[in-house]
């Protein structure tokens, strides 16, 4: 029990032990502490990490719709709060920066991005958009890999943003399509309602042209005769002028036969008139001598009473006569003036004998036929006389007439002349006709040939027309959807947008992408290692220099430090198959950081002793995140960020990245290099202080206990 006590007196009273103990007591809490609150929410510290976005995109044509997606994709990265995004026009000063680190992640948006999304839109093409990634997984594997991850929403939002743009100009297409189809359909309506009269007509018109294009022959042959009439008639208008001009001498001429005619009839009146009374002179006569004839009967009854059976000679006759007409001439009796020419007829008669009863009756008979005939002349002079009146009534008309017929043969020969002149020109006008008539001839063919197409294509006018109004008029109705033209293009509207991803320095796997932080950390844990079981202060033997000292106790880190870095190296290269970009590189820059980290915590160890092994375990804790060997350190809490650059792991792990992964940037490397250099060679000269210090003031020492306390 006293044994007990008196442990824990001792804790209490030394100091050392005290600070230890309570040290030992929240090792649990700092290493939990530490190292969850490294890693405990690196995504939610995303936004820290720095993603290039280089848009080259160049504005397109969709429809009447100017887009541009690169500017649209670039906008929603701008609302995104995932990442740190930096916005850039040069694609190569982001390139250069990602491969320092600067950048975790460059999306490039190619020039062409806008037309090809217009060019799949529209159908014209069926080719992905596409955007390149550059990542540099060398650089950090798990940051690589964590901007990856990126690349699926932002195809999300590439997709949508399409889909969006698609849909918007769809939509105002479909609407103002809709909008024209209702127009248009009202538009056809009116269209079919006035193109029916149109129809009608337009096969009117074809019976009219095709009886034009038949009449055009008969026309041509009517012209044809109508020349040659025309020609006819050109000599028989000249013939009708001669003759109107040979007409009017010849009225002249009649004119002035007329008035002599009308002397002759007036002549031939008066002498009818005269003639009427002669005969009614004669007629008296004829009465006489028709009693003288009776006397004369008398007078041979007288002679011959029994004259019906007696016959008489033609000498006895011709005497009686003879005495009877001496007896009238005598008695102062009318004698008729043929009486000498019957008895000289009767003298030249070649009968001899008469017989009296005959010659009575045929004298009887020739009496009463004389004073017919007479009678009749005298009706006959009557009419005679009333006809010339007439005549002469129709010759006062005639003459009238004729002057009429002079002046009208006057304005006839006029006209005569009008006529020609006119048959001139329509002689002239039949020419030109006929030339052109062939032109129309011609002309009413082909008119009546475009008319038969004409008609056709009206009939299938008005046909289309029914059929797109009915089209159109369903059109109308139709609802604003889309439907892609084929399934490729709808597939690629569900992915329109090809991503291009090239990892500048890639790294095979997760183990080879965590390899630069495991060696780090392996040499700087074997570093404390060291300094925990090594006799930091105890001297061989009495040391007479501190520098001595020094390099005793160095050259025993120096060489376990190089043979624990070629080992490693040598297990990881041919055990594992670490795959490196320079083995002599890597060799080097393993060693060089082993060789600090064995600085560093031999300076702690010799220092501070315990404590500042502590403290060296303190600083592998702070090294869990702060060095950006699992995560960058732009994940980690700010308080990570502040030491990164203190860490001696920062530059290793950076240092070892840039040769097995990366490679081809020794400016960068010897950068590494010279600060491990740099914190080694402080620690270094640090530990040499510590043991002229300790040389100094604890030199009668050396064996004691006190050499385990810390001089400083």
């Amino acid at each position: 029990m006293n044994l007990i006590l008196s442990q824990w007196k001792e804790i209490f009273h030394t100091r050392t032990l005290f600070i230890s103990v309570i040290g030992l007591m929240f090792v649990p809490l700092l290493y939990g502490g530490i190292f969850l609150s490294a890693f405990w929410d690196p995504y939610g510290h995303a936004n820290q990490l720095k993603v290039a976005v280089v848009n080259q995109d160049n504005h397109a044509q969709l429809s009447g719709r100017s887009i541009a997606l690169g500017g649209v994709l670039t906008d929603n990265l701008k609302k995104n709060k995932t990442f740190h995004w930096v916005f850039l026009k040069d694609r190569n000063s982001a390139l250069k920066n990602l491969q320092q680190q600067n950048y975790y992640m460059v999306i490039v948006i190619p020039p062409n991005f806008s037309n090809n999304a217009a060019a799949l839109l529209s159908g014209k093409t069926m080719k992905q958009m596409t955007l390149r990634y550059y990542t540099n997984s060398g650089e950090s594997y798990t940051a690589a890999q964590m901007v990856k991850g990126i690349i699926p929403g932002i195809d999300r939002r590439i997709a949508r943003a399409v889909t969006e743009s698609y849909a918007q100009t769809m939509f105002a297409m479909l609407h103002k399509v809709n909008q024209e189809w209702k127009l248009q359909s009202h538009r056809l309506t009116k269209a079919a309602e006035k193109i029916k009269p149109l129809v009608n007509g337009s096969g009117e018109m074809n019976q009219g042209l095709k009886k034009l294009a038949s009449s055009s022959l008969l026309f041509q042959q009517g012209l044809h005769q109508a020349r040659q009439g025309s020609a006819q008639l050109d000599i028989g208008i000249h013939s009708l002028h001669t003759g109107l001009k040979t007409l009017d001498q010849k009225i002249s001429k009649l004119n002035r036969g007329q008035k002599r005619l009308n002397a002759g009839i007036s002549e031939t009146a008066a002498g009818g008139q005269k003639l009427h009374q002669q005969m009614k002179k004669f007629n008296r006569a004829q009465q006489k001598f028709n009693a003288q004839f009776a006397l004369i009967l008398d007078f041979l009854k007288q002679i011959y009473p029994n004259y019906a059976a007696q016959n008489i000679s033609k000498q006895q006759l011709i005497t009686l006569l003879e005495t009877w007409e001496a007896a009238a001439v005598q008695n102062h009796q009318p004698v008729p003036a043929s009486f000498e020419t019957w008895l000289t007829q009767l003298g030249a008669d070649s009968a001899q004998n008469y017989n009296i009863a005959s010659l009575m009756a045929a004298t009887q008979k020739s009496s009463v036929q004389l004073a017919t005939s007479a009678q009749s002349l005298t009706n006959a002079s009557q009419s005679m006389a009333d006809a010339l009146s007439q005549i002469n009534s129709g010759a006062k008309s005639i003459s009238d007439g004729m002057k009429g017929i002079q002046r009208g043969s006057g304005l006839l020969y006029a006209g005569a002349g009008r006529i020609m002149n006119g048959n001139d020109q329509l002689s002239q006008g039949l020419g030109i006709l006929d030339k052109q008539q062939g032109k129309l001839s011609d002309g009413a063919r082909a008119l009546y040939s475009g008319s038969n197409q004409m008609n056709s294509g009206i009939n299938d006018l008005n046909q289309k027309i029914n059929q797109f109004k009915t089209q159109v008029a369903n059109g109308a109705n139709t609802p604003d959807s889309f439907v892609g033209n084929s399934k490729k293009q709808a597939d690629l509207l569900a992915k329109p947008e090809r991503s291009q991803v090239k990892d500048l320095n890639p790294v095979n796997n997760y183990g080879e992408g965590l390899s630069p932080y495991i060696l780090s950390l392996g040499l700087f844990v074997g570093a404390l290692a060291f300094a925990t079981f090594f006799p930091l202060r105890k001297p061989s033997e009495e040391p007479t220099s501190s520098l001595f000292w020094y390099l005793s106790k160095f050259s025993v880190s120096a060489a376990i430090s190089i043979f624990q870095a070629v080992l490693i190296c040598t297990l990881m290269l041919t055990v594992v198959g670490l795959k490196v970009t320079s083995v002599s590189q890597f060799y080097f820059f393993t060693i060089m950081s082993s060789l600090s980290f064995f600085a560093i915590a031999q300076f702690l160890g010799t220092a501070f002793n315990n404590i500042g092994r502590a403290i060296g375990g303190l600083l592998l804790l702070l090294q869990f995140g702060g060095s950006s060997g699992i995560f960058p350190v732009s994940l980690t809490p700010i308080f990570f960020q502040w030491i990164h650059a203190l860490l001696p792991m920062s530059y290793s792990v950076n240092g070892l990245r840039q040769v097995i992964s990366i490679g081809g940037d020794p400016v960068y490397l010897l950068q590494q290099t010279l600060m491990l250099l740099c914190m080694g060679i402080i620690s270094m000269l640090l530990t040499w202080l510590t043991f002229h210090l300790l040389l100094k003031k604890k030199s009668y020492l050396l064996n004691s206990e006190e050499m385990n306390e810390s001089p400083l």
